[in-house]
């Protein structure tokens, strides 16, 4: 990708939800008392470091809540350490190619607005990693769905949130290596797997770090999955299943060992 020299300015405005009162309750209460409770039922086991990277699903909080839950419960029992949240995932009304970061100041919903790491994001624009196109992300849900476990999880925390079409997984370990050791950064990779017949042989391919094993249509948001994993072999990292629930999963990237 070539570097964009000519950025313009950051969107002054906050990207309004779209997701509410969809996959996950409009009202504020409702919402909040929703995840908190979800991250309530998460039992964190002593001693747990807070991982590098997770995945975790993006269908309606009824299917995937409890799931999603696995991974930002923990998020919240090390929230001192969370400054940033590095967001990845697919744009499934229209591919994006590579990947494609906000340019807004913030993102809303109901809990209220989170603010952008525009400063990074316009770094990576630079340096040619990322485009920024706030448009691309007006009605996509993927990123969207995480907002309010992170506004509950993290509330201090900002977001980056980038958007993976089809692009080579090197492409996005480079991204992933710019962002990943910047203090206080945690990336969440949102992906549900395929077909009832493929998500275990997907779910195995996560769990054996083999991204070549991975189809196109092995999962929503198999780009993004599939530079996670590549980026994780570099840092030596293994992925450790947190729990499954169908074609849902959440995992940890951990140290090997």
């Amino acid at each position: 990708m070539q570097p964009n020299r000519r950025l313009g300015a950051p969107a002054a405005g906050s990207r309004r939800p779209v997701a509410a009162g969809r996959f996950y309750p409009s009202r504020k209460q409702e919402l909040r008392a929703l995840v908190a409770g979800l991250l309530d039922d998460i039992e964190i086991p002593p001693g747990e470091r807070l991982a590098p990277a997770y995945l975790a699903p993006h269908a309606a909080y009824q299917a995937s809540g409890p799931t999603a839950a696995r991974v930002y419960a923990r998020l919240r029992y090390h929230s001192d350490q969370v400054e940033r949240v590095i967001l990845l995932g697919p744009r499934h009304s229209e591919q994006v190619h590579g990947a494609v970061a906000a340019n807004a100041l913030a993102w809303s919903s109901p809990l209220g607005r989170t603010p952008v790491d525009v400063t990074t994001a316009r770094m990576l624009a630079m340096d040619g990693h990322v485009r920024l196109d706030d448009a691309a992300h007006y009605t996509e849900h993927s990123l969207e769905i995480q907002l309010p476990f992170i506004q509950v999880a993290v509330p201090h925390a900002m977001i980056l949130p980038l958007l993976v079409g089809p692009a080579a997984a090197e492409d996005i370990v480079v991204t992933l290596s710019a962002l990943a050791d910047l203090p206080g950064t945690v990336v969440i990779v949102t992906t549900d797997l395929g077909t009832a017949s493929s998500a275990g042989r997907t779910l195995l391919a996560i769990l054996d770090m083999a991204a070549e094993r991975i189809g196109v249509r092995d999962a929503c948001g198999v780009h993004a999955l599939r530079g996670l994993i590549g980026w994780a072999n570099h840092r030596d990292l293994r992925a450790e299943l947190l729990t499954r629930n169908g074609d849902h999963v959440a995992c940890a990237f951990v140290e090997r060992g």
